[in-house]
């Protein structure tokens, strides 16, 4: 008896949703094209960055499987930490391109863009022109704790990250002795010029208030540091600049700084951290700061908003100081709510070293 063989007949597919999707897997993977992606190095941001290089890929038809997906997070992982431990202010740089046909892949390479806070501020002053990147005009703040002193000529006062020269200038204009530490050499430059056309004195020394090999002269009844711990990356240079500056301070002087400080409800995670610390805002608990001072002879003294502070005791024309000011003190840099106040905020804060 002979067998009968049954043939399968397979289904003509017709349908245009199918066949056009069927079309485009042909075509899509030979799209060519090629871009660059820069984004600021905050390793906490990690998966959005995959997300984000992945988007970019398969806009031109090359999307990953889950191996390339890893590859690529290693590779973002590597060059975020290595960026972001050389200076918060860097970038990481994706160049892409497709492969030449008849491949149908993508070729990339991440790549690391270090820029440091000196190198940052030259760049913003360069930008900003003739005028005045800090502000024009001296902190209400400084001027306030400065008239407390007693005589100007008596009391001497270190400004550090002085700028442009915006306090220092006022200060030495009041009649009090002043010495400025600068960062960047650019910027310290244009400060001496000020000095100079308006004819004040200035001792200028250039460096950073964290490096031990900078000598720093001591005796000062005030030591002034505004915006620069918004600057600061971890708890060790908290540290490390209250034992310098209680060094510099004379018995019973007095540290006037500001810093971002996190809402007594709030503990920053490691997304808000890291972002702060790359726009310059970096923030800080209460406790942090309380560990820091432990076994210095600063005592607080006083904590209030330097947003408020500013804005109540600047004359009218003179406030914002500048455009950005108002945002950033308040803590917009970090979160950009469209409705609530930020749980973070810069507070002025002054201790006194014990007699």
């Amino acid at each position: 008896m002979a067998s009968a063989s049954k043939s399968k007949t397979e289904r003509v597919e017709t349908r245009p949703g199918v066949l056009r999707a069927a079309a485009e897997r042909r075509v899509l993977p030979q799209m060519q094209g090629s871009g660059r992606i820069a984004f600021k190095a905050i390793p906490a941001l990690i998966d959005t960055y995959v997300e984000r290089v992945h988007m970019a890929f398969q806009a031109v038809g090359k999307p990953c499987d889950q191996r390339q997906l890893d590859q690529l997070r290693a590779a973002l992982e590597k060059q975020l930490g290595e960026a972001f431990a050389a200076s918060p202010q860097s970038w990481i740089v994706v160049d892409y391109q497709t492969d030449d046909p008849p491949k149908e892949t993508l070729s990339y390479v991440v790549d690391k863009r270090i820029v440091s806070l000196a190198q940052e501020y030259q760049d913003w002053v360069e930008a900003a022109g003739p005028g005045p990147l800090f502000g024009k005009y001296p902190d209400a703040k400084v001027m306030d704790v400065a008239s407390t002193l007693g005589a100007p000529p008596d009391a001497p006062v270190l400004d550090v990250g002085a700028g442009t020269g915006r306090n220092s200038l006022a200060l030495a204009r009041a009649g009090h002795p002043v010495t400025v530490l600068e960062l960047s050499p650019r910027v310290l430059e244009i400060l001496r010029k000020e000095h100079a056309q308006a004819g004040l004195p200035v001792d200028a020394i250039e460096g950073d208030v964290l490096d031990a090999r900078v000598a720093l002269p001591s005796g000062f009844r005030l030591v002034v540091l505004s915006e620069v711990l918004s600057n600061f990356v971890d708890r060790q240079q908290l540290r490390t600049m209250f034992g310098r500056m209680t060094a510099a301070l004379a018995p019973g002087g007095t540290l006037l700084l500001n810093c971002f400080l996190a809402h007594p409800s709030y503990t920053p995670d490691r997304v808000a951290r890291d972002v702060s610390r790359a726009y310059g805002c970096a923030v800080f608990t209460r406790s942090e700061l309380a560990e820091a001072v432990q076994g210095s002879d600063l005592e607080l003294m006083t904590d209030e908003s330097a947003r408020d502070y500013e804005k109540e005791h600047l004359p009218p024309d003179r406030w914002p100081p500048t455009t950005w000011f108002d945002g950033w003190s308040q803590g917009r840099d970090v979160f950009r709510l469209e409705d609530g106040k930020s749980p973070v905020e810069m507070r002025w804060l002054t201790y006194r070293k014990r007699d």
